[in-house]
């Protein structure tokens, strides 16, 4: 949502992620087929850590490019905590999501970027709709 608010054209996906060992679901943006996700440096209580934030295929913990694989096929396909996020758009997805509600979320960081005037409903009505992409890779890195 902040990359469409400064103009730049993204894509929200969703798949599984290759880590060298294991797979996982989950979602990241991409502009112009680079990964910029800042989220996967957070596991789930019961994740692992797998890398810092990565900004355009780079892991900013290591300085280096990321070693996870996006959009990786393990042939299980998507569980089934990851298929809301597939099947619903953002705004059916936040209310299934009330402890970790996106339009506060990306509120609050559009603020912390310099944009005092953004909004809740703004950001709702405008971005309600958006979708996920799946991303399923056909080639296998093992």
């Amino acid at each position: 949502m902040l990359l469409a608010e400064a103009g730049v054209e993204s894509t929200l996906c969703i798949g599984e992620v290759y880590t060298g060992r294991n797979y996982f679901d989950h979602s990241w943006v991409e502009v112009k087929g680079r990964v910029f996700d800042v989220a996967v440096c957070m596991p789930l209580s019961e994740g692992e850590f797998v890398g810092g934030p990565v900004f355009d295929d780079m892991d900013l913990t290591t300085g280096a490019r990321t070693t996870l694989r996006f959009g990786m096929d393990s042939g299980e396909g998507l569980g089934s905590a990851a298929m809301p996020a597939l099947e619903l758009d953002l705004q059916g997805y936040s209310e299934i999501q009330p402890s970790q509600n996106i339009w506060i979320l990306v509120v609050a960081m559009a603020s912390r970027c310099g944009n005092p005037n953004a909004t809740f409903n703004g950001f709702s009505e405008r971005y309600g709709r958006v979708r996920r992409t799946l991303r399923r890779l056909a080639i296998d890195p093992i």
